[in-house]
């Protein structure tokens, strides 16, 4: 009886925490903090400044895929947007790997509107590679269909890359090629000037899911930053990998990105999950099964925990 009774009080403990932690990532304080680090690192904010810098923040989120915006940045995208900052979304393929390009630009689309992000601020880069024809994936399957779709996609999981992009000067998507670190670092850097970006969030070196194009992106920023060819009020953030295991732990895992070390957490709440999930909703072309377990289980679609890309010196020159 005194086990049940420790046990029902942890559980009820565990659940205060996990509000207690909520409120304070959503704090005014917790606010203030991001526009400390996102545009005055170096200086101090007095409080009746914060309210009118949200509209200098111009944030861009870099993803390889039509999907990566609400499948891993949704609660940042979303606390950005709740801030008035002016978030771009620069998508480093049109997801044509099943031949389904155009339908997935335009659920990429409709996504970024339930986020919050204009259309007049997503760029998609344009790649009419189909490396892969047999995978052909029409708009209506059958069970058969999408269990041969699902065993590829296990299949490309487990396989490395073995192609680069160099030789077909395309970002392909496709897990089994290499992208090109020169192009896709020179399509980041002419976006981050043309939109006088400063705040830039992408994946880190793992990729949330160990996608060869999520890690390729990583790779690209990281040069730029260690060349410092990276605009001097511009910080760069990449989104924290975790393990399976806390990965699919939902907001009960909030605890523990709370006590471990990150120098971003945005944490959204039911209101931000329902919108983060019509976002994920809108992908129709990639709503298999196990979609729906992510959608529900995920820490991603509620949390998100960044660390900063450092940066090499300014204008460095290699002779």
């Amino acid at each position: 009886m005194y086990i049940l009774l420790i046990l029902f009080g942890a559980i009820v403990s565990y659940f205060f925490w996990i509000q207690y932690i909520y409120y304070r990532q959503n704090s005014a304080k917790s606010r203030k903090h991001w526009l400390r680090f996102m545009l005055c690192r170096d200086k101090q904010i007095k409080s009746s400044q914060t309210s009118d810098l949200t509209g200098d923040v111009r944030a861009l989120f870099l993803t390889a895929h039509p999907d990566d915006e609400c499948m891993f940045f949704a609660p940042a995208i979303l606390r950005l947007v709740e801030l008035n900052a002016s978030v771009h979304l620069l998508c480093l393929s049109q997801g044509n790997y099943y031949n389904q390009g155009f339908q997935r630009r335009e659920e990429l689309l409709d996504s970024c509107a339930v986020l919050g992000i204009p259309a007049s601020q997503v760029t998609i880069h344009d790649c009419n590679t189909s490396s892969r024809p047999h995978n052909r994936r029409p708009r209506e399957t059958t069970t058969a269909q999408d269990l041969q779709i699902q065993l590829l996609h296990l299949r490309d999981r487990l396989r490395p890359a073995t192609q680069t992009a160099d030789k077909t000067g395309e970002l392909p998507d496709d897990p089994n090629v290499e992208w090109s670190i020169s192009m896709a670092s020179s399509l980041i850097l002419k976006h981050i000037r043309a939109h006088s970006i400063n705040l830039v969030l992408t994946f880190d070196g793992r990729g949330v899911s160990g996608h060869s194009n999520h890690t390729a992106i990583y790779k690209a920023v990281s040069y730029l930053a260690s060349i410092g060819n990276i605009p001097d009020d511009c910080s760069l953030v990449s989104l924290l990998t975790i393990g399976v295991l806390r990965k699919y732990l939902s907001f009960l895992e909030l605890p523990i990105s709370w006590l471990l070390p990150s120098d971003l957490c945005c944490v959204i709440g039911s209101k931000g999950y329902i919108q983060a999930k019509r976002a994920m909703l809108c992908h129709r072309t990639q709503l298999l099964w196990f979609r729906y377990l992510y959608i529900w289980f995920s820490r991603y679609m509620i949390i998100n925990t960044f660390q900063v890309i450092d940066q090499g010196p300014k204008n460095l020159k290699i002779y």
